[in-house]
């Protein structure tokens, strides 16, 4: 059996992220993944993934409470800006053959984008827990492309697919109107 190294681990990874997502222009970012939970939310948060373009702008937007309201998410959800990083230069390519360009950013998301809930998954039973959304964008051209989004357990998904990669895609990708979008959550 052969070991994995790190290189291999991403190169793996990738390989499983690009067959199931089907996005040949697009990426994904892998973490945070949705409903991630964080020891407060003054713990940083690890922002990555990967694209199709070198030196690529991406943009990590942090959900903004309309009024304060928790329960407001659709239309009346705004967004700000958290942070803007780049993908690197260097290519990581994967099984297939394929050039991807990761990027990685860390930040703390500020108080006032975390919204007060009752016992949500980072809550105790009868407390409260900090909830938000997060999502990724990166300029290819002159285009802005959303990044693809994954669930806690996508890769333990994927494989248990057999390297079948329209099962990867029907059965372990995120859809739906939020799935370029992350729930995070924090303990109180």
């Amino acid at each position: 059996m052969k070991k994995f190294t790190s290189t291999r681990k991403v190169a793996y990874a990738l390989t499983v992220l690009s067959t199931a997502l089907m996005l040949p222009t697009s990426g994904c970012m892998y973490s945070p993944y949705n409903d991630q939970i964080y020891a407060s939310k003054y713990s940083a948060v690890a922002f990555n993934g990967f694209v199709k373009a070198p030196n690529a702008l991406v943009e990590i937007y942090v959900q903004s409470w309309p009024k304060g309201d928790c329960a407001v998410v659709g239309t009346e959800t705004e967004w700000e800006l958290l942070l803007t990083t780049y993908s690197n230069d260097t290519p990581t390519v994967d099984w297939e053959g394929t050039e991807w360009y990761l990027f990685h950013a860390t930040k703390v998301v500020p108080s006032a984008n975390w919204c007060s809930v009752p016992a949500g998954p980072g809550g105790t039973p009868g407390g409260t827990s900090y909830k938000t959304h997060v999502t990724a964008r990166y300029k290819h051209g002159n285009s802005w492309i959303n990044l693809g989004t994954v669930e806690k357990n996508f890769m333990s998904c994927a494989q248990q697919q057999n390297g079948d990669g329209w099962a990867m895609y029907n059965n372990c990708r995120r859809t739906g109107a939020g799935s370029h979008a992350v729930a995070i959550w924090a303990k109180p």
